[in-house]
């Protein structure tokens, strides 16, 4: 009897062998299909032993990469098989689990700067990079000294043997950073901040413009809001202004209309004034942009491609059925803890 098999070290011999090999891309999850054609087309025991039995010999002779003469399961496999692969769609399904924490463990420090709140980051000296030291708290002030310090102690290579210290001759070990210029997504705890957890997910609102045209509008919804059932007894309605702070974000009420909801992997085409259509699945939203990330229906690995929302001629949500089929979603309400809300 042969040794246990090694089903993707097979799938990979056959692969070759019948010409497919310049198909697989792990980065395109399209390859699971493929995969899937060739161990269907190979469904033969005898051909996975012998098959086995060759690959294991290869194995300890330490030879190059192996491709058997295995003929095709039939004429024209290959040109098939690639017309398949080209034509393949990824389904996948919404994920509306809102499971996990509620934020971010670090809590942050709140102090006073420029008349109003900030907050400040602790981060340890054996941390620190130059970019970091051009928001170090109160650096052309008091901390001017233990700048210079810190740069000399980082242009110095961090000896430890001479670590940086205070103006009163201490050995500093952390410091307070402010933020990096973005808005700092979180609340109030413990007498600290605390940044946001993940979004759960994006309601998308439509409204006209004085000319007519409809412009759509995101309003985040975080784990911790829907967690804390006392403190939102209704859901957020701000929604997301580009570059603009909390403080400045559109109230949503009754002059705008429902469209969705946006949860992970939420398939939609968006229509630019161009024309151009886009279409993809929904990754995650970026706050500081107010626009949201998509990645093609075959790609998940692959860095998302981000997508403003605002002016678009259209914008639409599917949902995609087992075998690829998409069909428009028309009339969805928005729901709070399981209940309609308006």
């Amino acid at each position: 009897m042969p040794r246990a098999r090694r089903p993707g070290a097979i799938t990979a011999i056959l692969r070759r062998a019948w010409g497919l090999d310049g198909l697989k891309d792990r980065a395109d999850d399209r390859h699971h299909g493929l995969d899937a054609l060739i161990c269907a087309a190979a469904a033969n025991e005898w051909l996975l032993n012998r098959l086995t039995r060759q690959y294991q010999q290869v194995e300890e002779e330490n030879r190059a990469k192996w491709t058997p003469n295995v003929p095709p399961p039939w004429d024209g496999f290959r040109d098939e098989a690639r017309a398949a692969y080209e034509t393949v769609f990824v389904a996948r399904s919404e994920k509306r689990r809102g499971r996990g924490q509620g934020h971010n463990d670090t809590i942050y420090r709140v102090g006073e700067a420029d008349g109003g709140k900030r907050v400040y980051e602790r981060k340890a000296v054996a941390d620190l990079t130059e970019a970091d030291l051009s928001r170090l708290k109160d650096a052309d002030g008091g901390n001017k000294p233990l700048l210079q310090a810190l740069t000399d102690w980082i242009e110095a290579s961090e000896p430890a043997d001479a670590p940086p210290r205070s103006a009163k001759g201490d050995v500093v070990r952390k410091v307070y950073l402010g933020p990096k210029g973005k808005t700092r997504s979180g609340f109030a705890l413990n007498g600290g901040h605390v940044d946001n957890a993940d979004m759960v997910r994006v309601d998308v609102f439509g409204k006209p413009d004085k000319k007519g045209k409809e412009g759509f509008y995101l309003v985040p919804i975080y784990r911790h809001q829907v967690m804390d059932r006392a403190r939102w007894p209704a859901p957020p309605n701000l929604a997301m202004v580009a570059h603009k702070p909390e403080s400045s974000w559109t109230v949503i009420d009754s002059t705008f209309a429902f469209r969705f909801s946006l949860y992970p992997d939420s398939y939609v085409e968006l229509v630019q004034n161009g024309g151009a259509v886009i279409e993809g699945y929904y990754r995650s939203c970026d706050r500081d942009t107010a626009g949201i990330l998509l990645s093609p229906h075959n790609e998940r690995t692959k860095k998302p491609r981000k997508r403003g929302v605002k002016t678009l001629l259209s914008f639409r949500k599917f949902q995609i059925d087992r075998i690829g089929r998409k069909h428009e979603i028309t009339g969805e309400t928005r729901t709070w803890h399981g209940a309609v809300c308006t």
